[in-house]
């Protein structure tokens, strides 16, 4: 589920208070040092990982508090967590579901139960919350404890026109790069169209988890450039910073400083780095295109188009750093039976007209 930032912040502290309660009551004969959230968040016990001992659901207390930070900072438009894992933590700070609401409606629905405690999170410990915030959240009637698409007989109709559902979309692009920055990218194959899965993956899941193997964030993500295609199909640009880590080697170091009266120099470094491809049975690395070398994304590309797996590049590119590069790309994308899938995704080239 996505939640706004700072709802999320305020439901962590909220967690953060509960965990700080619960460890000094089994820490009562020792000093805890809460200086900083992350002490909570990996509070260390008897057996190792106070926070892996008590959640079923999650067990990755640095993970969640990598979240907070993240949502602190408004590096993303919203927060993605799993609905499971807000459930346990709901329970956890003592939240309720109004009695009234049966059965029927939460079983084999937790998408639906997450939603209620949301409300009810809102309502408890967010009081003053603006009233848009209350109402976007709000899936049940207060007073009789029903539920608001039933009381509305809210009906969902099988064609929405795309020029009234862009939210949608924006929305699933978010959720998309939400995911593979919390490095559940296995989840977010699913909103890869079948046609694209095959024609871009030979509908090989592993081949695209391995596309992101290096990423370590999506951030400022931001949807826009949206055009109607015809049907419940449009397109849209979507720009945003990857922090990857990539690799690199002295020789690629080198070639940004070299001069033109150096130019003996140049053939020298490139020649050494083409060697080495050989050496390591990099296949078809000498031909590509001099202007790769100054590319940031080498490391990438020569591991993608040799055939090799990401941790052979460390044979060819030793050095290992952490880079922050901009992306632009085309998102072609279908809002169908009120659900979104991407049918292509295509680098934007950017150039300058004169």
């Amino acid at each position: 589920m996505e939640i706004d930032n700072f709802v999320f912040v305020n439901f962590s502290n909220a967690i953060l208070n509960e965990l700080k309660n619960e460890i000094q009551e089994k820490s009562q004969s020792q000093q805890v040092d809460f200086t900083y959230d992350f002490h909570v968040w990996m509070y260390p016990n008897e057996t190792g990982d106070f926070f892996r001992e008590r959640f079923t659901t999650t067990q990755n207390g640095k993970y969640f508090y990598e979240k907070k930070l993240r949502a602190e900072k408004n590096k993303t438009i919203s927060t993605f967590i799993k609905e499971d894992i807000f459930i346990e933590f709901s329970e956890f700070i003592k939240l309720s579901i109004h009695p009234s609401i049966g059965a029927r409606h939460l079983m084999g629905n937790p998408q639906l139960k997450a939603k209620i405690y949301l409300q009810n999170f809102i309502k408890t410990f967010m009081p003053n919350c603006d009233k848009d915030i209350v109402n976007k959240y709000q899936v049940i009637d207060e007073e009789t404890g029903h539920l608001i698409s039933e009381m509305t007989n809210e009906k969902n109709p099988e064609y929405k026109p795309i020029d009234e559902s862009l939210e949608k979309v924006e929305g699933a692009i978010q959720r998309f790069f939400n995911l593979i920055s919390g490095s559940q990218v296995e989840e977010a194959w699913n909103y890869i169209s079948k046609s694209y899965q095959d024609r871009g993956w030979n509908g090989d899941l592993q081949r695209f988890v391995k596309g992101y193997v290096h990423t370590i964030s999506v951030d400022n993500i931001h949807v826009f450039d949206f055009k109607k295609r015809g049907g419940q199909v449009c397109t849209c640009k979507v720009f945003y910073e990857d922090t990857v880590i990539l690799f690199s080697s002295l020789e690629l170091g080198n070639l940004p400083r070299i001069t033109i009266e150096q130019l003996d120099l140049f053939v020298e470094q490139v020649k050494k780095i083409g060697d080495a491809s050989v050496e390591f049975d990099f296949e078809g690395f000498r031909r590509f295109p001099i202007q790769k070398l100054f590319d940031p994304t080498i490391s990438e590309y020569t591991w993608y188009l040799c055939k090799k797996e990401p941790d052979e590049i460390r044979s060819l590119f030793p050095l290992k750093e952490k880079t922050v590069i901009p992306k632009l790309l085309e998102f072609t994308c279908e809002l169908a039976n009120d659900r979104v899938t991407f049918k292509s995704i295509d680098p934007v080239r950017v150039g300058i007209i004169r």
